[in-house]
């Protein structure tokens, strides 16, 4: 038997990195979700379960890749 009643609340996932505060630790990265709408059709999952999103990578040095546009 459980010893949470029916109407707590979960325990918090907040966390904080590098001074900013997530309401989550689950971060969609770009390339793995695109912007997130593929996990839609996850059973469970929802866009709002994630404590942020990152829409591109960036280095403070130049590096090999793909030419500006």
């Amino acid at each position: 038997m459980s010893n949470t009643s029916p109407t707590s609340l979960p325990p918090s996932l907040a966390t904080e990195f590098c001074g900013l505060r997530f309401h989550s630790p689950i971060v969609l990265l770009s390339g793995c979700v695109g912007f997130g709408e593929e996990y839609t059709r996850v059973q469970g999952f929802s866009n709002r379960d994630a404590g942020g999103i990152v829409l591109k990578g960036t280095t403070l040095e130049p590096r090999l890749g793909n030419p500006p546009h």
